[in-house]
């Protein structure tokens, strides 16, 4: 959701989370926050948010056009992943996918351009 125009961004934070974890992350203030340390990132992950105990990372994967088509990520014990893991797992996440992306015909030019979007109010591509 990082790489999408900031109105669609808006629209699915106004919707609500429902929480499914103690720690999914609900509010939609710390949500907006977590989406651009994920566009800046490159890679987003999840410390039980979603599954009790699993703590996870992920990194979009870019078609030709710039355009987010999936993603790549890797979920273990939260146990065996504490924060600098996830940051050194998360950083190779996105390394890989952007080789991925790479053989979809993405360019760095054409994902920047899609992601600047995702940072402009009034974008609703």
């Amino acid at each position: 959701m990082s790489g999408r125009p900031v109105a669609r961004q808006q629209a699915a934070l106004a919707r609500g989370i429902e929480p499914v974890t103690e720690r999914t992350v609900t509010d939609p203030a710390a949500l907006a926050a977590e989406l651009e340390t994920a566009r800046r990132c490159g890679w987003a992950g999840s410390d039980a948010e979603r599954t009790p105990g699993i703590r996870a990372v992920a990194a979009p994967v870019f078609d030709h056009t710039g355009m987010a088509v999936g993603a790549l990520g890797l979920s273990v014990p939260s146990v065996r992943m504490d924060d600098a893991r996830a940051d050194e797992l998360g950083a190779r996440a996105a390394a890989v996918a952007w080789e991925v992306s790479e053989a979809l015909g993405a360019t760095r030019e054409l994902v920047d351009e899609r992601l600047a979007l995702a940072r402009e109010p009034g974008s609703a591509t």
